[in-house]
């Protein structure tokens, strides 16, 4: 009878386990904090990707009356957005992240190379979201989409 227990036991963690990976999110982030404060055992950090779109610069020659060369430079001004990665612990609330057992994933170029309005989106349908940061080590974050000024 107690296998039977033990046995449901290990299936029933098992199954926890498989469904909290689903509802996490991580996402790489092999930079410093751009802002740090450390009080009483507190920690808050916070993290900024910048998101500099291309610009479609354009450069354009033509002939001047005079018959010189008249180059034409138009830069276009595009918004830049930032997406804020809030980390907020009180004592040692993050762990070891352990690749092999990581589900949904994002890499720190896939992050710079999508869309942010895109990356709010996905993350908005995940239960918790984790940064990676350079020493391997998995964070439980909050975010915020800033849009230029």
């Amino acid at each position: 009878m107690s296998r039977i227990i033990i046995l449901i036991l290990i299936t029933l963690s098992h199954f926890y386990n498989c469904q909290s990976n689903q509802d996490s999110i991580y996402i790489e982030l092999p930079i410093d904090a751009t802002y740090r404060a450390e009080e009483n055992n507190n920690i808050y950090e916070v993290y900024n990707v910048i998101y500099r779109p291309c610009t479609n610069n354009s450069i354009t020659f033509k002939k001047a009356s005079d018959s010189s060369l008249v180059k034409k430079i138009e830069y276009k001004s595009i918004p830049t957005r930032t997406i804020s990665f809030i980390y907020q612990s009180s004592g040692n609330n993050q762990t070891e992240a352990i690749r092999a057992e990581i589900k949904n994933y994002i890499s720190y170029k896939d992050l710079l190379d999508s869309n942010p309005s895109n990356i709010i989106s996905i993350l908005k349908g995940f239960k918790n979201i984790y940064i990676v940061d350079k020493n391997n080590n998995a964070k439980k974050v909050t975010f915020d989409l800033i849009g230029s000024l």
